[in-house]
């Protein structure tokens, strides 16, 4: 855990352009029913917690899950989470912004999945499934789907397009900008000279010429 952890550490250095110079605590149980029994957060966790981020003293806490694979990519993300935090509070710290600014929990848990995970055959199915069954919801009524599995597969697919719209360093520049408002839609509009609004609009649109084959080479007149 200790070697993965130190090579996703150099990964994240060079996405968020950026390193967390205090101590990471890392906090690994043996069993999923351990991890669910623990006291360093005050609430019970539900079977499908694979891990979580405490922000009080920047703990990263997961369990074992028996699959290797999983647990770097449970790690990666937690790892993101880490990062972000610390990148943002540097930001207002340099700016002398008092007021801690979280992102939204779409953006989140979305850059997470997109930085650890990569494109899956099972998020791939999440998507599809949501469109078909007119599940999907866009980001002006994310708060309809706020915490679920949809959320964090919805927000991998926006951090995605992001990054194919505006380029990579979009994050990286988001980030930078992030003392200049307390809405994201405004640093989002500061930084990219779009509205948050154009953007989601354009991403719901790439998504259902993704899965309606029908459409895909298409455009509206």
């Amino acid at each position: 855990a200790a070697n993965i952890a130190e090579k996703q550490f150099l990964d994240l250095e060079r996405k968020f352009v950026h390193s967390v110079k205090r101590r990471i605590p890392l906090v690994i149980y043996s069993s999923h029913i351990f991890f669910e029994q623990t006291n360093i957060i005050p609430d019970l966790l539900p079977e499908g917690v694979a891990g979580f981020t405490e922000f009080l003293k920047g703990r990263v806490v997961l369990p074992l899950s028996g699959s290797l694979p999983r647990f770097e990519r449970v790690l990666h993300h937690e790892l993101v989470h880490v990062f972000m935090f610390d990148r943002i509070k540097n930001v207002l710290d340099r700016h002398q912004v008092l007021d801690y600014r979280p992102p939204p929990l779409w953006f989140s848990e979305g850059i997470a999945e997109y930085w650890s995970n990569g494109q899956s055959a099972f998020g791939d199915m999440v998507l599809r499934d949501a469109i078909f069954s007119k599940r999907f919801v866009p980001i002006e009524n994310m708060f309809k789907i706020n915490g679920s599995f949809l959320m964090y597969k919805e927000g991998e697919s926006i951090c995605e397009f992001m990054a194919r719209r505006f380029g990579e360093d979009i994050f990286e520049q988001l980030f930078n900008n992030w003392w200049r408002s307390e809405k994201f839609e405004n640093i989002f509009k500061l930084t990219t000279g779009e509205s948050l609004e154009v953007f989601d609009r354009e991403w719901v649109y790439h998504e259902s010429k993704h899965y309606f084959p029908a459409i895909a080479n298409r455009d509206p007149p």
